[in-house]
């Protein structure tokens, strides 16, 4: 597992702006590609499931390599989602009565200096349905096996798929709990914040007993894709003021590790259970502030964040708080 730099080179180090950074890759040629992750439905013995393809021999870039459902984002596209259903239809034949949507992850660059070409790559996961038909192949590959993300090494894979397979996986806890999200539209907005912050703070208490995560940069890279996930997958539709507050609520822990890691040179050195225990606090703080709902607390201290970002300023609080994931 990658290693989290300390939490001040996280929020402290120079990271250019999304905007800047295009700039800075002016001499590479942009292109915009969507990933998807065909995934087979849940079983509790088999974990995460999903279609790799032999791509074939013939293909230009990456010949005879394994990967998933890839394809450049048209110009006719009205969105990256809209590109990632085009493109399973033309390789696999699967269309909406197949498959279901599952989540999006978070968008990555990767430059290929051969090429002279920086992709920009937004990844999503779908699930067949029960019933789906067989896949039909295209010319661009020849066959498909079903793979867990664990045994990736056994394939002759394109480059970065790991990162790919990083940003859509979650944990069944998360997995079950977006599903559930997804399905309690009744709640409306703040039924989902509530909601959304105690599977936080439940998160916590879990991922406290996994014996694999071990150090405060594993936690705390963990803690932060389960934010997101919950504020970009856990409901569609979800207005950006939710979104927003959740990201509140990341920063407002970020702010107070950064406080609390100085004393111990870092979050590398920063106690796992301290760690812990500063992420529970502000969780539980959090939690009393939404059940106190028409308190003057909870106006001043949680709703200041309805306060509309500009485009550019959600862009660069993104990159601020998940750059480095």
């Amino acid at each position: 597992m990658m290693i989290l730099p300390s939490l001040r080179t996280l929020t402290r180090s120079f990271d250019p702006t999304p905007t800047l950074r295009r700039r800075i890759s002016t001499d590479l040629r942009q292109r915009s590609v969507v990933s998807s992750f065909i995934c087979k439905p849940p079983r509790p013995s088999a974990g995460l499931m999903f279609a790799l393809f032999k791509r074939s021999e013939n293909q230009s870039n990456y010949p005879g390599k394994w990967g998933v459902c890839t394809g450049s984002i048209e110009a006719t596209d009205a969105s990256p989602l809209a590109a990632a259903r085009r493109e399973i239809f033309e390789e696999t034949k699967l269309t909406d009565s197949d498959i279901t949507f599952l989540r999006k992850g978070r968008p990555y660059r990767v430059k290929d200096d051969l090429l002279k070409t920086e992709w920009t790559i937004h990844p999503f996961a779908w699930q067949l349905r029960e019933g789906a038909r067989e896949m039909e192949l295209d010319s661009e590959h020849t066959r498909y096996k079903f793979a867990k993300p664990g045994h990736l090494g056994v394939y002759d894979h394109v480059d970065h798929l790991e990162k790919g397979v990083a940003r859509i996986a979650v944990s069944p806890q998360i997995e079950r709990a977006l599903s559930r999200l997804r399905n309690e539209t009744d709640s409306g907005d703040e039924g989902f914040f509530s909601q959304s912050l105690k599977v936080l703070f439940n998160e916590v208490d879990r991922l406290r007993r996994l014996r694999d995560l071990q150090t405060s940069e594993e936690f705390w890279r963990e803690f932060q894709w389960t934010v997101w996930h919950l504020a970009k997958n856990g409901r569609p539709g979800i207005s950006a003021s939710i979104e927003t507050r959740l990201f509140d609520v990341l920063e407002k822990i970020n702010g107070e590790l950064l406080v609390h890691s100085d004393v111990h040179g870092g979050l590398a050195n920063t106690p796992l259970s301290e760690v812990k225990s500063i992420v529970r606090y502000i969780l539980k703080g959090y939690l009393l502030l939404q059940r106190k709902k028409n308190a003057k607390s909870y106006t001043a201290t949680v709703e200041t964040s309805d306060i509309q970002l500009s485009d550019s300023d959600t862009m660069e609080r993104e990159e601020r708080l998940f750059g480095d994931l």
